[in-house]
């Protein structure tokens, strides 16, 4: 019997490409993604209003099904109907998590009215006191003056009718404030009243010294204070303390109770 031909397989060509695998995966991982960001988006603009879900949500969809995808690759349009099943639903405020404290921040822009999580007016910060500009230049030139002068009853006069944060501000042609001028001048009066103004010094509590306390007594040009006790009980009122120093051969004196500190026992 004659051989029988060999059938040629009769394959016609092929009109659909096939993109390669990676670009397929790529392709479906970057349509997920948009599909995930499609539904954060509107859950987001469902807090605010559903106008603005809608909107987003229409713009995420056609993002992630038409064009190119985030991974590459060909898309295919879609259809209006498929759109439609995939746009994501608006979801209502309580649904997409919204805190609480979002919803009263939202409802405080949209009346206007300042609110915290915590529901308490915002404080406002406290106004800077204002003076009228040549009343205060006249103050201040009298106050220079008076630290100058260390004139310390003229100087309370202006500390008395000026706020504490505009006299503190005031400054000489040569940039320095009151207190800076009254150490460089040695006006010791004008810089105690200013030291106690502006709370850098307190003044020291009178106490009451008993017979046989022992105590500190500061001697000028001294560094180091010398040991005494005391002879005598003295009270508060009483300027002057009867005194016997440790050291030394020198008789009991009073001392003014300035100089005198109690020892810490």
């Amino acid at each position: 019997a004659p051989p029988v031909p060999a059938l040629r397989s009769q394959r016609r060509p092929c009109l659909l490409r096939v993109a390669p695998r990676s670009a397929r995966r790529d392709r479906c991982a970057g349509m997920g993604l948009a599909r995930r960001f499609a539904v954060l988006a509107a859950a987001a603009a469902a807090a605010v209003s559903p106008a603005a879900a809608t909107e987003a949500s229409d713009g995420a969809a056609s993002a992630a099904v038409g064009g190119r995808a985030l991974g590459g690759g060909e898309g295919v349009e879609a259809s209006p109907q498929q759109q439609q099943l995939q746009r994501p639903s608006p979801l209502p405020a309580a649904a997409a998590g919204t805190p609480p404290a979002a919803e009263a921040a939202v409802a405080g822009e949209a009346t206007g009215a300042a609110t915290t999580p915590g529901d308490f007016p915002v404080e406002e910060a406290p106004a800077e006191p204002q003076m009228d500009p040549a009343e205060e230049a006249t103050l201040k030139a009298k106050a220079l003056r008076a630290v100058v002068q260390d004139d310390c009853a003229a100087l309370s006069e202006v500390l008395d009718c000026v706020a504490l944060g505009i006299w503190s501000r005031w400054q000489n042609k040569a940039g320095k404030d009151l207190i800076t001028l009254s150490e460089e001048r040695g006006s010791s009066s004008a810089y105690s009243e200013l030291a106690k103004a502006l709370g850098l010094v307190k003044e020291v509590k009178r106490e009451a010294f008993e017979e046989r306390d022992t105590i500190w007594v500061f001697v000028a040009g001294n560094v180091q204070p010398k040991r005494a006790t005391v002879l005598e009980d003295t009270p508060e009122e009483v300027d002057e303390i009867l005194v016997e120093y440790w050291d030394g051969d020198d008789p009991p004196e009073r001392v003014d109770r300035c100089r005198v500190r109690k020892m810490q026992t």
